[in-house]
């Protein structure tokens, strides 16, 4: 679904070609066991069934961690962090990524919270922390795959997870990409196309 800004769309080459699946596939301390797509109601008590069904889901399937991902602003964070917080409470170790079309950063900072949601990967690609017209800028990379798949790794080996700060600051990403080995993060600003 790309249905925000230009900066926060998936665009073919993330569809078939998905940096973080491509990155669980080919790890070999993890074992990918699938992709679940649920969809966004837009009704609260649907969204809490379908978190729930998701819980069950995962629960059922015996896993030792997962990772969520959202899409959307606002109303789909009530739905991500009810999705994080369905697989916390059964003891699933979860990670949250916007993907996509998520990014937190100043723009877009998460509506709703809870106790699972302890490990969160940002994905923002402009120095202000916007959205900056630059299409697919802010979308999953090799990068944000590694820093997620790492932070499930911590968790799932009950590694604290380090709280991040109340604003957004690229340096955070930035020493998180150095102790993984991984180049840092350059920002656009809105002129700049790639």
């Amino acid at each position: 679904m790309t249905c925000i800004g230009p900066a926060t769309k998936e665009m073919t080459r993330h569809y078939i070609r998905e940096p973080l699946v491509e990155g669980l596939a080919k790890d070999d301390e993890l074992d990918l066991i699938g992709v679940v797509f649920v969809g966004s109601p837009q009704v609260n008590d649907e969204k809490l069934w379908v978190s729930d069904r998701l819980g069950s889901l995962l629960e059922s399937l015996d896993i030792d961690g997962c990772i969520i991902t959202t899409e959307g602003f606002g109303n789909n964070h009530i739905d991500f962090i009810q999705h994080i917080g369905q697989a916390g409470k059964r003891g699933i170790p979860v990670v949250g990524v916007g993907v996509g079309v998520s990014f937190c950063a100043y723009q877009g900072q998460l509506v709703v919270g809870n106790p699972y949601a302890d490990a969160m990967v940002e994905e923002n690609m402009d120095q202000g922390g916007f959205e900056n017209d630059v299409a697919g800028c802010s979308c999953v990379t090799k990068e944000v795959a590694a820093r997620a798949i790492q932070m499930l790794k911590n968790k799932m080996a009950g590694v604290p997870i380090a709280a991040a700060p109340k604003k957004w600051d690229n340096a955070v990403i930035n020493a998180s990409n150095k102790l993984l080995g991984l180049p840092e993060t350059v920002l656009l600003d809105k002129g700049t196309l790639h």
